[in-house]
């Protein structure tokens, strides 16, 4: 049975059930080796592919996944590396606003936060960051 490597790449951890019915974290951040078969079920399960909670690192299996499900990678900061975000994040207040505001799940607008907060962006642009990942002003 072939293994593929699958990386979180969220913080937090994410809990998945493989196909023997064990239930088991992947560390935030972390990567494991799966079974083709468990990352079969549970792409037929959960939707931490799609999202891009969860990506396989083989380049070919993870864009057999993307593509069997019609996710587009381009600008999406699930597909992103945290260099490829602090990359955007150095573009104009424009763009930025532009880029962020097309990204509704939370948990990547808060991977964005963390990784601005990080940088030593101007305060201009965390400003758009922060209305952005905080409509309501609560930081």
């Amino acid at each position: 049975m072939a293994k593929v490597k699958v990386k979180n790449t969220i913080a937090a951890d994410i809990w998945i059930r493989r196909m023997s019915g064990q239930v088991l974290p992947i560390r935030g951040k972390a990567t494991i080796p799966l079974d083709e078969e468990d990352v079969e079920y549970i792409k037929s399960i959960s939707n931490c592919f799609i999202t891009g909670h969860l990506v396989v690192l083989d380049e070919d299996k993870e864009s057999e996944i993307l593509e069997e499900y019609g996710v587009d990678t381009e600008d999406n900061p699930a597909f992103m590396s945290d260099e490829e975000i602090a990359k955007k994040l150095k573009g104009t207040v424009a763009n930025i606003r532009k880029w962020m505001e097309g990204i509704t799940d939370e948990i990547m607008l808060k991977r964005i936060y963390d990784i601005a907060k990080a940088s030593d962006l101007p305060a201009s642009k965390m400003d758009v960051v922060n209305e952005i990942v905080f409509p309501g002003g609560q930081e």
